[in-house]
């Protein structure tokens, strides 16, 4: 058990019934919205649709080489 998961631990054992299942439930849901935001990442890393979102974002600029 990490130190973070030991500190959770040791906080809901001092809290009461309704604090500790607050506490439970803020915690449940912050990890079910980490894995929601992880599984929406390709396996290179950008997010699903990314490049469908931002494939001719530039199309309309004006773009000077310079020599």
């Amino acid at each position: 058990m990490n130190e973070l998961a030991k500190q959770l631990d040791e906080k809901l054992c001092t809290l009461d019934y309704e604090c500790a299942r607050n506490l439970e439930l803020r915690v449940r849901h912050a990890m079910s919205l980490a894995e929601e935001e992880s599984s929406t990442q390709l396996s290179s890393g950008w997010p699903n649709g990314y490049f469908e979102q931002t494939a001719g974002a530039l199309a309309r600029e004006e773009f000077e080489r310079h020599v």
